[in-house]
């Protein structure tokens, strides 16, 4: 039996990103993931590396408390709601730092001993320079999620890229906002061919309020149903985030 949807990419936290403002808000978003059948999230706020460790160290800290907070709250209210914090970790020369020292956090980490993040980059990144980073984050343990891979100039319809990407053992994860467009968007269409041709592993919120960006992932998986292969849409939802998730 599944154990309900997973979002393993938002902003809830409060007050540690541009995400939630405050433990109130927080809880709404919670409230919300909740009613669209979500019973698994993994917190994810951006985590810059800093030039001092000191900025660091209490950088991780604020999440570690506003995380606590949140999963009190969260046990009163929904306590069949199973939490993690996890980070999304903007690429850096120090960001591998931040990770061997366990002040940015991994995902998961799988029986093989890989350890899961969830990773961004600028949008206009050339693809050698992302493969670079890629590389030391491969080459020091970590396996890694590329976030709202929709979003990447180099990556646009650049098949040939992204099939080398997967090989090397990257995942590719999508927001979930990219279904909710106009009939006509050619961004739509762009994501359902992603979905449907096999190259995403995992479908997220980044939700970071109750309004612009907002818990989305009812109205997707509902519009996803309608498009998508189910044993696709099988491992998109539950398989692949679980793996993750329960890691």
């Amino acid at each position: 039996m599944e154990k309900g949807l997973y979002d393993i990419h938002n902003h809830i936290l409060p007050g540690v990103d541009d995400g939630s403002e405050d433990l109130k808000m927080s809880m709404e978003l919670i409230d919300m993931e909740y009613k669209s059948g979500v019973r698994n999230i993994i917190f994810t706020p951006h985590y810059i590396a800093r030039s001092m460790v000191e900025k660091c160290r209490k950088m991780s800290d604020d999440m570690e408390e506003a995380f606590e907070k949140v999963k009190r709250e969260c046990e009163k209210i929904h306590p069949d709601m199973r939490l993690k914090l996890g980070n999304e970790l903007f690429y850096s020369d120090r960001i591998i730092e931040e990770l061997n020292s366990g002040r940015a956090h991994i995902m998961g980490k799988n029986d093989k001993g890989n350890r899961y993040i969830l990773t961004e980059f600028n949008t206009d990144i050339r693809h050698q320079d992302m493969k670079k980073a890629i590389s030391r984050y491969q080459m020091s343990g970590y396996r890694p999620i590329i976030a709202h891979v929709e979003r990447y100039d180099c990556l646009y319809k650049e098949y040939d890229i992204m099939d080398e990407l997967k090989e090397s053992g990257v995942m590719f994860q999508m927001n979930t906002e990219n279904f909710l467009e106009g009939i006509f968007s050619s961004n739509k269409k762009y994501c359902l061919n992603l979905i449907r041709n096999g190259y995403i592993e995992l479908i997220s919120t980044d939700t970071h309020n109750k309004t612009t960006r907002r818990p989305d992932m009812e109205e997707a998986v509902a519009y996803l149903s309608k498009k998508t292969d189910g044993k696709i849409l099988q491992k998109i939802l539950y398989e692949n985030p679980s793996a993750i998730f329960d890691s």
